[in-house]
This record gives C-alpha cells, sequence and structure tokens, in this order.
C-alpha cells in the first residue's frame, strides 16, 4: 500500500469516526414522554391503622 492509499484510507476512517460520534452525541429529535414519576404527577402515602387484633409493627408492615 502506497502512502497515497494510506492517505485516503486515513481520511476515510476519520470522516467515520467523526460521523459516528457526531451521530451518538446528538440529542434525539423526539422527545421523550416522562411518566408520572419523573415528572412529579402523583405522591402516596399509605398508612396503617391499628386494630386491637394486630398492633402495627416493623414486621407486619413487611
Amino acid at each position: 500500500m502506497d502512502q497515497k492509499q494510506r492517505n485516503i484510507l486515513l481520511l476515510i476512517l476519520t470522516a467515520v469516526l467523526v460521523a459516528a460520534s457526531w451521530w451518538a452525541f446528538w440529542p434525539p429529535t423526539t422527545k421523550i414522554s416522562k411518566g408520572l414519576d419523573i415528572q412529579g404527577g402523583l405522591s402516596v402515602i399509605l398508612t396503617a391503622k391499628e386494630t386491637t387484633d394486630t398492633p402495627i409493627t416493623a414486621a407486619v408492615m413487611d
């Protein structure tokens, strides 16, 4: 392989690497739809009511 062919090959490889890097780091054009947990739309707090039969303990909550 002579010097001219080697330079052309290196130029092509460099162009491919630059194009691949540009494509990998370019932000997508479509927006990702966020779920309620990410956009902050819902909060739930569960509470237990104690009965006379079963007192609330950590073991009961598990």
